[in-house]
């Protein structure tokens, strides 16, 4: 638990126990934790995973957060429409949701860019997304910002921590993140809470 730089191998495991190792230089953050401190450069590319987020499925993405800007956390899928489900930080530090012209960017609710951590969360299920912070939930969506009903077509397995995989349009992460996690099923309320807990 030294602060600094160190090599760790970051492994990402799918449902048919086939495993992506990487390794990758991390800093520990100066608050003592075991976070993974983001310059705005650096990323953690798992292409070569297999992610169960695909098509229209159920799914959650969680991960804990400490920021002062904008970016995103985690990115599933590929460029193309409704193609991504991508986690992200928007409107100066509201979490939401891109899409791939399937986008939810709420313009209110708690921001996160405080420079304190917070625990952000996005669940889908049936074109419902919840988006929640610190266990509460904040926003509430069924169709995109344009006023589409929410249906994703996830594909292909373009999938980065700390970066969009939409090509020209990265907007890599700066700060640092703790404890992501993927499920291919939508969290209950309650679910989310025990994860913050």
């Amino acid at each position: 638990n030294q602060r600094g730089s160190h090599v760790v191998t970051v492994t990402a495991v799918d449902p048919n126990s086939s495993s992506v190792s990487q390794n990758l230089t991390i800093s520990v953050a100066d608050d003592g934790g075991n976070s993974l401190s983001f310059d705005g450069n650096d990323f953690i590319d798992l292409t070569g995973s297999s992610l169960p987020i695909q098509g229209d499925a159920a799914r959650t993405m969680s991960a804990w957060v400490k920021t002062t800007s904008d970016g995103r956390v985690v990115s599933t899928g590929q460029t193309g429409e409704a193609q991504a489900f991508n986690l992200v930080i928007v409107n100066s530090g509201y979490i939401g949701i891109m899409g791939h012209a399937f986008d939810v960017y709420p313009n209110d609710g708690i921001k996160v860019n405080d420079n304190k951590w917070h625990h952000i969360a996005a669940t889908y299920e049936t074109g419902k997304l919840s988006l929640y912070v610190d266990g509460v939930l904040d926003t509430l969506a069924t169709a995109t910002d344009d006023g589409r009903s929410l249906s994703y077509k996830t594909a292909g397995q373009r999938n980065f921590i700390g970066k969009s995989n939409h090509v020209g349009s990265e907007m890599n992460f700066s700060g640092n993140l703790d404890e992501v996690a993927i499920w291919d099923k939508a969290l209950s309320s309650d679910e989310i809470i025990a994860v913050y807990n």
